[in-house]
């Protein structure tokens, strides 16, 4: 009776070079010959040809280099196909792909929209997914005459988990006017789509006929940092959310979902100017205006939740506050004068909250101290604190008592939720990382020794109810922090354990007595509580299991762990 040898799956890499100098000369060759998990190596040249990904896979074009901030090269390898059919695509990822990389490409593609709507990278997954773009560049070159019927560059939906790094997304001029369709080089969308955009550009030089330079759609949800959109931010059907953890530059925000402000900083975009009226137009230009005119302000025009805007007055206006629809510091009007400024924050998406205000040099009460917009007493400053108005930080006054003239603010400590005062933590507090009150510089940081997290992978063909194999051996101390496992078949099932010891011929002890059942074919078992998780140096580490029911094609376990 024979019994069936146990490997690790391994991937392999195939190469392709237009020049023939590779085992495959186009990428469709080698996509293919390839299987499941492995890598595409794409020398630099020019490949005229559709690529139709039905599997999971990563294509790598050489002869660019990128870190983690910027485009350091421009990828070499560009794949321009013409699309002159209906419904082309440039890279279709079939529905069944869960996992592709794209890095380093160049995908520059005509795109003829007489014939009817094309796209560029097309990727909607059935069961959801991951897929990562990094340092390429898409843009489609729009050709034809007459009414053209839409164009996307990048299509990227469903219940997908996308990263996209250093990429640029683009539809060239056009020679033709889209009339029916849509237009956008970039265009995420779907239920439980959550993407994370950083350093990516995207334009277009449609002259306004295209509908968004980037579309989000259908509850779809996005985090951007470091990025910039030439034209607009648009959203179409469901309530979709763009966070923003850095500053970004975007030419028109249209969205009507939740943006969120993650970060401190505001980079302010000049618009053009706006007249002073009783409900206050606002435009989309920009955050930045200059109001000119007299008319008392009563009101201000909608704008999506956490946006904030700078308004600089040209003259003597009357900011009417009102307990809900335009609240003012104090609870009192605010009268300005010319060169004056009022920053507001719409605070859910129709009301506005004022966050601060300045007035210009000359301006203002000479001398005199205000407490919450209205004129100081000395009882003002008799160890009291004035009530703050809502959204801003209490004061306490404090008067020295061997001379009374010398006054005092006290800001009290900030938190998580309130702005204040905060104390730097010391090296000895930040490596001991419990401290939940302190700040850390970057000098601290980089004193504290930083734990890498790594992980260890196997995966069994037809396992068996009694499996005994090796995963690894460690000459370092180490703790496991997490173990993952995921079975295919019909009606899988498998019990598995995973032992250490020193020995491989004793019985080890087991990182989770009793071990763990693993059934799902999708997310797994994710297993964090641990018996035993602390393995010593000069230790071997391996699987055993212990029961199997149903057809079981494969599992595979994985084991995150940090170095002690």
């Amino acid at each position: 009776m024979s019994v069936p040898i146990k490997q690790i799956v391994e991937t392999k890499i195939l190469r392709v070079d237009a020049g023939g100098r590779a085992e495959f000369s186009t990428i469709s060759a080698a996509i293919t010959a390839a299987s499941a998990g492995d890598t595409i190596l794409v020398y630099p040249g020019r490949y005229a040809e559709q690529l139709a990904v039905t599997k999971n896979l990563s294509i790598v074009g050489m002869g660019a280099a990128t870190d983690d901030r910027a485009v350091t090269n421009t990828p070499q390898v560009i794949i321009e196909p013409t699309l002159s059919v209906a419904s082309d695509i440039a890279i279709d990822c079939s529905s069944v792909v869960t996992s592709a990389v794209l890095a380093n490409i160049h995908l520059r593609y005509k795109a003829d929209v007489i014939i009817g709507l094309t796209q560029g990278i097309r990727w909607v997954p059935t069961g959801g997914g991951n897929l990562v773009l990094d340092n390429c560049i898409v843009s489609a070159e729009v050709i034809g005459t007459g009414g053209g019927q839409g164009i996307q560059a990048a299509f990227i939906g469903g219940g997908v988990t996308a990263q996209i790094y250093n990429t640029v997304f683009a539809v060239d001029d056009p020679s033709v006017i889209i009339t029916t369709g849509s237009c956008a080089p970039l265009t995420l969308f779907g239920t439980n789509h959550v993407s994370l955009l950083s350093g990516v550009t995207s334009r277009d030089g449609d002259g306004g006929t295209c509908f968004g330079e980037v579309s989000l759609q259908t509850n779809a949800v996005s985090t951007w940092r470091d990025c910039t959109v030439d034209d607009e931010v648009s959203d179409v059907g469901g309530t979709t959310t763009l966070n923003l953890d850095t500053p970004c530059r975007i030419g028109n925000l249209t969205t009507t979902g939740t943006i969120n402000h993650r970060y401190r900083d505001v980079v302010w975009r000049k618009g053009a100017d706006i007249a002073s009226a009783t409900a206050l137009a606002l435009g989309t230009d920009g955050n930045y205006f200059d109001v000119t005119g007299t008319t008392t302000i009563t009101s201000v025009s909608a704008a999506p939740a956490g946006f904030r805007m700078l308004l600089q007055f040209d003259g003597v206006v009357t900011v009417t506050h009102h307990a809900t629809n335009l609240i003012l510091a104090g609870g009192t009007n605010f009268v300005t004068a010319a060169g004056d400024h009022l920053e507001l924050v719409s605070y859910d998406g129709t009301n506005w909250r004022e966050v601060s205000r300045s007035t210009a040099p000359g301006g203002g009460g000479g001398d005199n101290i205000s407490v919450n917009g209205v004129a100081a007493t000395d009882a003002d400053f008799d160890d009291a604190t004035p009530a703050a108005p809502a959204g801003s930080k209490n004061v306490t006054w404090q008067k020295d008592t061997s001379a009374p003239d010398n006054i005092s603010a006290h800001v009290t400590e900030a938190t998580v939720t309130a702005r204040g005062v905060v104390e730097l933590a010391t090296q000895a507090e930040v490596n001991t990382g419990t401290d939940t009150v302190r700040a850390v510089t970057p000098a601290t940081l980089a004193g504290t020794p930083l734990k890498p997290i790594l992980s260890k992978s196997i995966t069994i063909e037809s396992p068996t109810a009694s499996e005994d194999l090796s995963i690894f051996f460690t000459n370092l101390a180490i703790t496991v922090t997490e173990m993952r496992a995921v079975v295919r078949g019909s009606t899988p099932s498998v019990t598995w354990t995973v032992r250490h010891g020193t020995s491989r011929s004793a019985a080890g002890a087991q990182v989770v007595t009793g071990g763990t059942a693993t059934t799902s074919q999708t997310t797994g078992s994710d297993v964090t509580s641990f018996n035993d998780a602390t393995i010593v140096a000069d230790s071997f580490v391996w699987l055993e299991t212990t029961a199997q029911t149903g057809t079981v094609d494969e599992i595979s376990i994985t084991i995150v762990y940090t170095e002690d």
